[in-house]
């Protein structure tokens, strides 16, 4: 895990529970705030971009860095940064709500603007993604109703645009699921809709949350979506049924440098905040915490879970069995 700083630092992180900073933060060289940092997809490469619109590419491996910086004209603030899934192409969002592809290519090639023009129409671009599967680039306007799809290769448009009914549904936040390949979008009155950027059209099975959403997250395998709300908390949601999974974790990392994701084996929630640091939660604990506390504890006689866990039957989970009968 990485996160920016804003003395031009970025911080490796741990994913142990607590994360813990990994050595000391890692100079990105600017002189300016780091405002967006990205791994490619094999976790080779670390792409970071400053407040002067300055990117430089890393080496995992030592940190050293991989070839020229990739520099804006006119200089802007990066403010995010993704890969298309060789890692052969970077994509970049900038405070000006221009959008750059660049070619990260061996030799001449590397550091050639591929296209400089991805936006979502005529209010600019506020938002860029990548989807892992089909390297599509996809970006929504600056007043959040308009998606807009691009070949991640060579910078493309396809198709026409996709434009939201209703001025209320504007995009908040999105994130692609991994396994899917579709876009979950919080957009509108408390609602998370699906949409699936090959074909343009909305899918899936959509979901109405508690509170404004600030962040989303999907976990490797898609099976459940995080979704950040303005009332300090996180719910996990189940993304076929539509259904939330557990009781909502308590979240307090809630600042302008939120950072909000599953780990990479998708067990823990990590959220980091520029204020407040970093946090984690396994999901496991949450969405299952009986099945938690049994692989953590073990099973118990059914006098001790029925005084400290619960009246319910001691899940069979716990005793290897059948469910033992609630105590009289």
């Amino acid at each position: 895990m990485a996160t920016a700083g804003g003395m031009g630092t970025f911080q490796l992180w741990s994913t142990a529970d607590p994360p813990e900073p990994v050595g000391n933060a890692i100079d990105a060289g600017s002189g300016s705030g780091l405002d967006a940092v990205a791994f490619s997809r094999d976790g080779r490469y670390l792409a970071s971009g400053d407040a002067h619109g300055t990117i430089r590419l890393w080496d995992t491996a030592d940190w050293q860095e991989v070839g020229p910086p990739l520099r804006a004209t006119p200089a802007t603030a990066c403010r995010s940064l993704a890969f298309t899934s060789d890692g052969s192409v970077l994509a970049a969002g900038y405070d000006d709500d221009s959008m750059r592809l660049w070619s990260l290519a061996p030799g001449s090639g590397f550091g050639r603007l591929i296209r400089t023009d991805l936006s979502a129409g005529s209010d600019g671009g506020s938002g860029l993604l990548v989807d892992p599967s089909a390297d599509i680039v996809v970006t929504f306007s600056d007043n959040g109703t308009e998606l807009r799809r691009w070949n991640g290769s060579t910078g493309a448009p396809i198709g026409a645009p996709y434009r939201f009914p209703a001025a209320s549904d504007m995009i908040d936040v999105a994130a692609f699921d991994p396994a899917t390949g579709l876009l979950a979008i919080a957009a509108g009155p408390f609602q998370v809709t699906w949409w699936n950027p090959l074909t343009g059209r909305q899918s899936g099975t959509p979901f109405t949350v508690a509170s404004y959403t600030i962040a989303l997250a999907i976990n490797p395998s898609g099976s459940l979506v995080a979704v950040l709300g303005s009332d300090r908390s996180a719910q996990l949601w189940n993304p076929t049924t539509g259904r939330p999974v557990g009781a909502p974790i308590p979240v307090n990392n809630l600042d302008a440098e939120q950072v909000f994701t599953f780990t990479p084996d998708g067990s823990s929630l990590f959220a980091y905040g520029g204020l407040t640091g970093a946090s984690q939660w396994p999901t496991a604990t949450w969405s299952d915490p009986y099945q938690a506390l049994c692989d953590e504890v073990g099973p118990l006689p059914a006098v001790l879970w029925h005084r400290y866990v619960s009246n319910d039957a001691e899940p069979a989970m716990c005793t290897g069995s059948s469910p033992q009968e609630a105590a009289p």
